[in-house]
């Protein structure tokens, strides 16, 4: 651990959906609502996202890439009753990500929390942490199907940051490479 201990992100919504629509949404559904085109390692690239919903399933995204004819896949996190994040990084720098869902009137509030910022050293923890507190933000929000024209400013800065970032390290092949041994072909059957 390097430094004291950060915070965790904490971010919370309220949806109409029972706490079991909320959790299948957020679960089974996670390909089709999560912002791929801004919070993921293939951008554009991604050709699909999967939660796997089994204890020890994965997180993970298939692209299609330059480097890889029949697309690479990325695996952002490990699922468990909470589950890690760590797109485009190693798993020993993952986030742990719990969500709650909290039966709240008619409708469930979700509970997000995110720890372990201390993983991604002196350098890089503030920054991180202070980026994934609005991230976490949009996600859920996204999620809840509330976009809002500040969270569409939000992308655009996102995009932009993130088309530097991949520039600097070399492009998305490189960011791709940057999980460290993460990435793995896509079976042709998936």
């Amino acid at each position: 651990m390097t430094g004291p201990a950060l915070p965790p992100v904490k971010r919370a919504i309220s949806v109409s959906w029972t706490p079991e629509a909320a959790f299948k949404r957020f679960t089974e559904q996670f390909g089709i609502w999560w912002p791929h085109a801004t919070h993921s390692i293939g951008g554009k690239r991604v050709a699909r996202i999967v939660f796997q919903t089994r204890l020890g399933g994965l997180i993970f995204e298939d692209t299609t890439t330059a480097a890889a004819s029949n697309g690479a896949r990325s695996r952002c996190g490990i699922r468990r009753v909470a589950f890690t994040f760590h797109p485009s990084l190693h798993r020993s720098k993952a986030q742990d990500v719990n969500v709650e869902f909290e039966p709240d009137g008619d409708g469930t509030t979700v509970r997000l929390t995110s720890t372990g910022w201390e993983r991604l050293g002196a350098k890089g923890r503030k920054l991180a942490r202070r980026a994934y507190d609005a991230g976490w933000g949009c996600v859920l929000n996204v999620w809840a199907e509330r976009r809002t024209s500040r969270m569409r400013l939000m992308e655009t800065v996102a995009a932009v940051v993130g088309l530097i970032n991949r520039v600097r390290i070399g492009g998305i092949d490189a960011q791709i490479a940057r999980a460290e041994g993460e990435i793995a072909p896509a079976p042709r059957s998936a």
